[in-house]
Parts: structure tokens; C-alpha cells; sequence
């Protein structure tokens, strides 16, 4: 169709080592791995802080908080942006402080925002009018692991992340509460399956109260790094590990106070399946992260991740920073909240009594047709879609990277070994190994998807996973024009990065795009009604809301 560029898929993996060395070169640090981060002015749980009984008004007012009720402390100025050359002119996503209370029936929340752009670099102003979070339609995540779910490290079940964020932990996690910064999208509350698998559920968990405070804080001090502008004045990702950098408190140094904020969320006990007994005796954890769209740009407790690629360009944008785009996987312990020595005990997932045999073949040969071809990376995108299902055999040879199951992963490594992409997995050359018993089969087969009616009128329900926030349209047209000129009509925002559109009777081809010809998918056929269409593995399933 003339109205449609050229689709060119880039698929590209970043394997990254960093080394410690002395920060005399102005390198980069990492902690050791399964650490919390902790230094001077960086500590979780501290003074066994685990927060305390109180009672609470969520008002966006820290009258009812108290330092006692600390469970993690960060550092001002130290998002990702100021390791990039340019980047002073975005808003800090900056997180602070996190604490925690209860009461008979609720979880109290609350974490201070830092904005010190009037110290740090005020000739960026927009930063400075234009700060408050509000204004933004911005995804952030509370993470608990509870111990009422099947522990899991952040994945959804065909192997992406929440809202697309790239967010996975070494430490457990069952409960993820999801919000966007002006309160548009949730709260949402998602908790993993058996298979310790986040499940995504799309219900408004009203229940769950937030406020937003500005001009407030509840420290009395805001320790920072007094540099922006990265290179130019020495600032590296890892800096903030090093006690001799220009560490001031920016309130004794002009930073107004006005430009900082909080937010405070009640969340009911029943809607985390605990109960203060089993909070103050067991206890549970959590981690508080925020994002710029997609991927994390601050955590609470403070995690290396966060930053370890700000001082690298955004694709989209190279004043931008890389930390907006990339996966980010958390290896410090969430703080602890009720009980410091408590450790959540999740359920154990439920025992196979599979028996193993051997099975032979071609790595990535999904098909069983003795090679890796674009073939095996549709099938196993169709598998996730279940519109086809593998077993046996040609389950485990789709399995490229040899994890617990088959993901998006998988056909993105064939993808990449076909474009010519060096990776560590011998796709396309013979493998062994074992596979259940009860799936001895060499073939995938059909699963016939239910069709569901039409609407009343004849028109179609259709969602779209655009993988990030933005001003979703649909094209649709039959023949050679549509009813609306390029980009098409708007569409409605169903939570994160899913969008609805209900399309009228008589057409049958559409395109979702971001209101530009700048992201866009291909021309696609409308499958029927009540389907969604994920951008990242470019198929159609069922959409069960």
C-alpha cells in the first residue's frame, strides 16, 4: 500500500562486561552482584529499619511520616541523564527515599522525588517549570514478593516483561502494582501463575488509593553529586560509589524544596492475599522503580542497573540517554518491610513426575525440516500465540537458549543467526538432549483458536501492543482507501502500552502506527473480533483482557 514505508526489523542483543577499576580513569563501578548497595549515603533497611505500625491519611502530606519508617535511601542527582553530554534539558525521573507503615487493614507507601535542576544545571530550565510529574503519562512499579505466589524473576509467560519494561531480578518476586506518574493508567496488579509467570490483569483495583504531595519532603537533607552535562564535568555511571566525588547536601547550596514531591499509596492487605499478623511475623519485601516509558531510570533500593548504560545514546534520540530502551536486570535484595529477619516462603511449583528421554536434532529446527530457517522464528511466534502448538521434539529444538521454556527470545536468536549476527548458541547445527516423556511427538500441531462474534453492529474490537506509551492511531481501509486520511483515527488507551480501536463492518485491513509515518507496522488483515496485535512479535492472538 502506497501510504506505508518500507518495515525494516533491527534486531540487536548487547552483551556488555564491566570491570571494576579505580575511579582515578573516571571508569565505571559494579557492585558485587546479590548486594544491596551501601555506602555513606546509600543503604536499605537502615538501622534494621523495616517500617512500623502507624497510622496514615494518604494525602500527599508527610505529616503522618516519620525517618523511623525508612526502608531504602538513595541519592539526589543521579538519573540517568546527567551522564550524558546533553541530556539536562529532560525531566529527572529521581527517586530519593522509600518508607513504609501499616495499620489493621493497609500497606502505606510512600518515596520522595528529587528535582535539583536549580542547583545543578539551571540554565535548563525546562526541567524547572515543566518538572512535575504529573504532567507525564510515565509508568512506575511497586515490586513485592509476598510469598502468597510462585516466585518469579519479572517475566511473562511467552518471555517479555511487564509493559515491556525489561525488568527481571535475581531476588524472588510474585506481585508487581502498577501505575503511570498522573495516575491515567491503574492501578493494575499483577501476580505470577504457578510457573512463577507474571499474569497480566487488566482491572482497575480501585481499592488502591494514591496522592501526589509537591513542595514537600520528609528528609532534611538531599545528598547529591553536584555535577551534570556526563563527561564534561567527570560524571560516569557507578559515580555515585565514590566517596570522593562532589557530594554536597543541595539544600544547604540554594535548592528549593519547591521543585521536590512524594508520592504516598495505601494499598489493602487483602489486595496483596496477607494480613498484618503475616506481615509483622513473616514480613515481605518490595522495590519501588521508576521508568521513562519503558525501561527503569531510578529504583529504590538502589540497584547499578539503572544507570549502567546512561552514558550511551538513545536510538530515537542521541541527546537522549540509552537507559530509556534497555533491559535492566536487578541484582540487589528488595528492602524488607515487618519483620527483618522474616523471609517469604513461596509456594512450591507443582512436581511434573515427568521421566526424561533423549532427543536429537537441528538447534531452532521448530519444523523438523533439518534446518534453522525464518520458518522455525513464525512458528515459535505462532506457538505464543497459540495458533500453533509445539511439543516434544520440536519444543526443545525451538528452545535456542536452553531456559525453562520457549519465548520471544528464541525466535529472535534464529532471526539473528539468519541476518548474519554473531551469537552464543549453535542454532542451525546438531543438538541432544532430553525431552518429557509425554511429549514424544517430533511435530507441532493446530490449535484451532475460538472465534468470538462479531459486535452488535458489525464492527470489530481490535488492541494493539505498541511496547511503549505513545499517540496509538489505526489505519483501516478495504480495496484501495480507507474512511479517514494517514494516520487514521485515534485510539483509546486500555492500560500501559495497550490501545483499542473498534474498527466498523466492511473493512478488512489495517495499520497501527504511532500517529506518524516514524513507527508502524506492516499492512495486516483483520483475524476477526476481539483480537490484539503485539508489535514486538508482529502476531495476532485472542485477547483475553
Amino acid at each position: 500500500m502506497k501510504k506505508v514505508l518500507s518495515l525494516i526489523l533491527v534486531l540487536v542483543m548487547v552483551i556488555s562486561a564491566v570491570t571494576v577499576v579505580s575511579f582515578s580513569t573516571a571508569a565505571k563501578i559494579a557492585p558485587t552482584g546479590g548486594d544491596p548497595v551501601t555506602t555513606t549515603d546509600i543503604s536499605t533497611n537502615p538501622n534494621g529499619n523495616v517500617g512500623q505500625s502507624a497510622s496514615i491519611t494518604v494525602d500527599g502530606s508527610v505529616s503522618d511520616w516519620s525517618s523511623s519508617m525508612l526502608i531504602a535511601q538513595g541519592v539526589a542527582n543521579d538519573d540517568p541523564r546527567v551522564y550524558r553530554d546533553g541530556s539536562m534539558h529532560e525531566i529527572p525521573i529521581d527517586s530519593y527515599a522509600l518508607y513504609a507503615a501499616w495499620d489493621n487493614s493497609n500497606l502505606y507507601i510512600m518515596w520522595e522525588m528529587k528535582n535539583v535542576q536549580d542547583v545543578v544545571s539551571p540554565i535548563d530550565d525546562f526541567p524547572i517549570s515543566q518538572g512535575r510529574l504529573t504532567i507525564y503519562n510515565l509508568p512506575f512499579f511497586l515490586v513485592f514478593n509476598t510469598g502468597k505466589h510462585t516466585a518469579g524473576d519479572g517475566t511473562v509467560s511467552d518471555g517479555t516483561t511487564v509493559w515491556g519494561s525489561g525488568l527481571t531480578w535475581d531476588d524472588p518476586v510474585d506481585t508487581i502494582v502498577a501505575f503511570s506518574t498522573n495516575f491515567s493508567n491503574g492501578p493494575f496488579v499483577f501476580t505470577t501463575n504457578s510457573s512463577g509467570k507474571f499474569v497480566y490483569s487488566e482491572t482497575k483495583h480501585a481499592e488502591i488509593k494514591a496522592e501526589f504531595g509537591e513542595g514537600v519532603s520528609l528528609s532534611t537533607k538531599c545528598t547529591g553529586i553536584n555535577k551534570g552535562h556526563g563527561h564534561y564535568n567527570n560524571r560516569v555511571p557507578g559515580d555515585i560509589l565514590d566517596p570522593s566525588a562532589a557530594w554536597v547536601d543541595f539544600y544547604t547550596i540554594g535548592h528549593s524544596k519547591s521543585l521536590d514531591s512524594v508520592y504516598e499509596m495505601a494499598i489493602p492487605f487483602t489486595t496483596l492475599g496477607i494480613d498484618k499478623n503475616y506481615l509483622e511475623n513473616t514480613g515481605i519485601t518490595v522495590m519501588n522503580i521508576m521508568t521513562f516509558g519503558t525501561s527503569g531510570m531510578n529504583s529504590l533500593p538502589v540497584d547499578m542497573s539503572m544507570s549502567d548504560n546512561a552514558d550511551k545514546p538513545y536510538s530515537k534520540d542521541t541527546s537522549s540517554s540509552m537507559e530509556k530502551e534497555d533491559e535492566d536486570h536487578i541484582t540487589v535484595p528488595l528492602a524488607k518491610i515487618g519483620n527483618a529477619n522474616g523471609i517469604p516462603t513461596p509456594p512450591t511449583q507443582p512436581d511434573t513426575n515427568e521421566s526424561e528421554v533423549s532427543g536429537n536434532g537441528i538447534l531452532g529446527d521448530a519444523d523438523g525440516n533439518n534446518k534453522a530457517d525464518i520458518a522455525d522464528a513464525t512458528l515459535i511466534q505462532q506457538h505464543l500465540a497459540s495458533i500453533k502448538t509445539l511439543t516434544g521434539l520440536s519444543k526443545f529444538l525451538a528452545n535456542v537458549d536452553g531456559d525453562s521454556d520457549v519465548t520471544i527470545v528464541d525466535a529472535t536468536y534464529i532471526q539473528q543467526y539468519l541476518a548474519g549476527i554473531k551469537i552464543k548458541y549453535k542454532v542451525n547445527e546438531p543438538v541432544g538432549g532430553s525431552i518429557p516423556t509425554e511429549d514424544t511427538t517430533s511435530a507441532y500441531t493446530e490449535h484451532v483458536e475460538p472465534t468470538t462474534p462479531e459486535n452488535p453492529d458489525g464492527s470489530r474490537t481490535l488492541y494493539v501492543d505498541m511496547g511503549y506509551t505513545c499517540n496509538a492511531h489505526a489505519y483501516y481501509w478495504t480495496g484501495d482507501s480507507g474512511p479517514v486520511a494517514w494516520p487514521g483515527t485515534a485510539m483509546q488507551n486500555v492500560s500501559g502500552t495497550i490501545y483499542m480501536i473498534n474498527v466498523p463492518q466492511g473493512y478488512d485491513m489495517i495499520i497501527f502506527n504511532n500517529g506518524s509515518n516514524q513507527d508502524q507496522t506492516a499492512d495486516l488483515t483483520i483475524p476477526g473480533n476481539n483480537y490484539i496485535y503485539d508489535k514486538n512479535s508482529g502476531s495476532w492472538s485472542q485477547y483475553n483482557g
